[in-house]
């Protein structure tokens, strides 16, 4: 039995990190994440020494390493270490609780010892969902336009073909915006990404898996249940690739953001300005009338709405069989053209930049009606989510108010800027690095709240 004393010499262990970027764990070329990293076989535990003032007077120091309830046990023995005490690493071959040992030899002859009881708890975080959830204008590294055509592009970018043809524009590049899946633009900058970075806590034995299957564009029919019309990389859609990716691995939390491109919102958007110009020469309203216009697309993000419910439904009917412990539906922000006046009060705004052209621009009523439009989505949401015994994940559009696109403090994307980033304009009003920092933290207080920091608390009672 180690003899009482005051000396003592700290050690810490933490659990290695699972998250994807860290780990390498998706092969861009065959568009999967690797079988090793879903379902792994062994975990890494580091084991630290802290302060070690009785280094000189050790004679010898022993790591053991033990699966409470199991067959597990590792020892490492290091015999005459007068020149301090080592960390080590050590592979465990399964999630659980174990119990970390230092016994130390003096050379006096006493021996000391020291113990934690760890618990390894690996959450299987999985996301599905649209633009939101990939982080579409937020490439994990930013590309560069050409230093002639690309930049003469973006500074006079004026939506103007995109507008009127819905026609989409690629940017000449210097330098190519790289993704985690350049085919659906996904990045590890997305929301949720952030989230289970910020979730995750290694030195109290909780990691997190996280697999996000999300496309841009993506609803509820084309995405989810069955893939895009432009993914001709796979023909499956993104609960169907989920599904064969985790095998019979459990679904701790599954994320869920749908229903923007349900109702058609960058439709709406584009149509609210196009429409306006009588040269523009398209649209199904009344071109040039922008009072007429604006009531046309209010009264058909409205028709889109009333659909919604049932689709919902049917993705409730296709994720029942994955048997998520937690099922987390996201909402939307809602204040893309909000800023704050001089009395510091949240204000709708009309547009700037390419929002802000000759008649084909974005006014404060536009604006009031997508704020409106959208309003009305996450009230839509949210009656699913507890239709269906879902968690709403709120508090997003309270946390945008007052930083829509033209505010001192944005958390949106300009047209400019994506042009500038990634060649396109696809991430213009999708939420800029701030903005997705903002979002990630509410869908992190949800899963802290819901999913990790219980199981956390009743370990730590055991």
């Amino acid at each position: 039995m180690a003899e009482e004393t005051s000396e003592r010499i700290e050690f810490s262990v933490a659990a290695t990190s699972r998250l994807p970027k860290e780990r390498n764990a998706y092969d861009p070329i065959a568009h999967c994440y690797l079988d090793d990293y879903v379902n792994p076989t062994a975990w890494q535990l580091n084991i630290e020494i802290g302060a070690a003032p009785l280094a000189e007077n050790v004679a010898a120091h022993r790591w053991q390493v033990v699966q409470v309830d199991g067959e597990f046990r590792h020892q490492v023995e290091h015999q005459n270490k007068a020149a301090g005490m080592e960390s080590i690493s050590v592979k465990v071959p399964a999630q659980g609780h174990y119990l970390v040992t230092l016994t130390v030899d003096l050379k006096d002859g006493r021996q000391l010892s020291y113990e934690r009881h760890f618990h390894l708890r690996d959450f299987l975080v999985v996301a599905i969902g649209d633009s939101y959830f990939c982080g579409e204008g937020t490439p994990d590294k930013p590309g560069k336009v050409s230093s002639v055509a690309g930049a003469v592009t973006c500074n006079l970018a004026t939506f103007t073909k995109f507008l009127a043809e819905k026609t989409p524009l690629h940017v000449p590049m210097e330098r190519e915006a790289q993704w985690q899946e350049e085919k659906v633009h996904r990045s590890h900058q997305s929301g949720p990404s952030l989230a289970v970075t910020d979730v995750q806590v290694p030195s109290l034995g909780a990691i997190i898996t996280f697999l996000n299957f999300s496309r841009s564009g993506s609803s509820v029919e084309q995405g989810l249940l069955n893939p895009r019309p432009q993914d001709e990389w796979t023909e499956l859609g993104q609960i169907e690739e989920l599904k064969q990716t985790v095998g019979e691995r459990p679904i701790d939390a599954l994320l869920i953001s749908v229903g923007g491109n349900d109702i058609e919102f960058s439709d709406r958007l584009i149509d609210l300005i196009r429409d306006d110009l009588v040269l523009a020469g398209a649209g199904d309203g009344l071109v040039g009338d922008d009072e007429m216009n604006r009531r046309q697309e209010v009264a058909e993000a409205r028709r889109k709405l009333q659909e919604l419910p049932e689709r919902m439904n049917r993705l409730a009917e296709a994720i029942e069989p994955l048997e998520a412990k937690q099922v987390y539906l996201v909402e939307y922000p809602t204040a893309q053209f909000d800023s704050i006046n001089e009395n510091g009060d949240v204000v709708v705004s009309s547009g700037c930049g390419i929002f802000d052209g000759p008649d084909m621009d974005i006014d404060g009523r536009d604006a009031q009606a997508i704020k409106e439009s959208g309003r009305r989505l996450n009230q839509t949401l949210s009656q699913a989510a507890h239709r269906h015994g879902w968690i709403m994940v709120g508090g997003i559009a309270e946390a945008f108010a007052g930083h829509g696109l033209c505010s001192p403090e944005p958390y949106f994307i300009s047209a400019e800027e994506s042009c500038r980033t990634q060649g396109d304009f696809k991430g213009t009003l999708h939420p800029n690095r701030q903005g997705h920092r903002v979002y990630g933290g509410c869908i992190r207080k949800a899963l802290n709240r819901y999913t990790v920091v219980p199981e956390i608390s009743a370990r730590a009672g055991e």
